[in-house]
């Protein structure tokens, strides 16, 4: 069962997280139903955090790819256990059980 206050508070203390590391914060660009729901108010309910890949071209992708994954990992593991993770293409997956 989904418990939507938690579930809320949980995305909002990993988006924090997320955007305190500048290692990899200038590198996601949030988007989606729970930015417009943040942002803009809508009624929209979410269950994902949603992000562009901001590429940098100085760098060579899949490596950026590579770090980023780890640095959200490393954010996310403090809120549960994950249970998948992958690159595919312009993908970076996490998923999160708590």
């Amino acid at each position: 069962m989904l418990y939507k206050e938690k579930h809320q508070l949980i995305m909002g203390q990993i988006l924090k997280d997320i955007y305190s590391k500048e290692a990899i914060s200038s590198s996601l660009g949030f988007k989606g139903g729970t930015c417009a729901w943040l942002f803009y108010n809508l009624p929209r309910f979410s269950v994902d955090l949603d992000f562009d890949f901001l590429v940098d071209k100085k760098f060579d992708i899949s490596k950026q790819k590579i770090s980023v994954l780890n640095e959200m990992e490393s954010i996310i593991k403090k809120y549960g256990v994950v249970k998948e993770k992958y690159i595919k293409r312009s993908t970076i997956f996490l998923l999160l059980s708590y």
